[in-house]
């Protein structure tokens, strides 16, 4: 006759089959959570858009064009350096390598400043606003207000066409009577040391003005000895051929 302890003594194998299977199904759930988490599914493309936005919040914002006022019935466009503005029809690119220039002010005036010292030369740079160029600028006279504590020369070189050929530095014509040579070079302005503000005028003729100078320049002033101060550029348009 079987007794009840001699029953519970045949459960107990199944008893820890039982446990031993729900133990094995605990550990397999545990470890496939494990890696679930450790891998997870790639994001779709929309999330990955969001998160893209978020580490870098510039590269989806669309690019601002800058306001550029026009000058298409303008006979005259110019600047003053020191005092430069949005609106101004010149531009001064004042971090051209070889050009650069600092603001300053001399007797309470602001201006740029040319300092390339200890080289010989300098160069100042300069691009015309492009709604005042569209209207066929062939021809226009430059004025440039400077002041120098050295006698010198200066030369503006601007880019030109003529007839079939491509200049983009050549040199426009100093106003008469004011004419210099350096070497055998010609075409310089003679630079008087003062301590006042002149004015040096050139015409420049058969004109390109498709920014081709360095920094996207239309035309350049060449100062030697390489220090000046430059206070206003203006460029107004013509007709013809320069007087002389």
């Amino acid at each position: 006759m079987t007794t009840p302890e001699s029953r519970r003594g045949k459960r107990s194998p199944l008893v820890w089959l039982v446990i031993g299977l729900s133990v094995s199904l605990c550990g397999f759930t545990a470890l496939l959570l494990f890696l679930v988490l450790k891998n997870p599914r790639p994001a779709s493309i929309s999330a990955s858009r969001d998160v893209a936005a978020e580490s870098n919040p510039n590269e989806l914002e669309p690019v601002v064009a800058v306001t550029e006022k026009d000058f298409p019935t303008s006979n005259v466009v110019s600047a003053v350096l020191g005092e430069e503005s949005e609106d101004d029809g010149v531009k001064h690119l004042a971090r051209e390598s070889d050009g650069r220039t600092t603001l300053t002010n001399i007797d309470g005036v602001a201006c740029r400043y040319l300092d390339r010292r200890p080289r010989s030369f300098g160069y100042v740079y300069y691009a015309i606003a492009p709604t005042f160029k569209g209207n066929e600028l062939n021809a226009a006279r430059i004025e440039i207000e400077y002041r120098a504590h050295h006698s010198g020369v200066l030369r503006l070189q601007f880019d030109a066409m003529e007839p079939e050929r491509h200049r983009p530095y050549k040199t426009a014509a100093p106003v008469s009577g004011q004419q210099t040579s350096l070497g055998d070079v010609q075409g310089f302005l003679r630079l008087r040391a003062s301590n006042g503000w002149q004015t040096a005028t050139f015409y420049a003729t058969n004109g390109n003005f498709m920014n081709s100078q360095n920094g996207g320049a239309d035309f350049r002033l060449e100062v030697t000895p390489s220090e000046i101060y430059l206070r206003r550029v203006t460029v107004t348009r013509v007709e013809g051929i320069a007087p002389h």
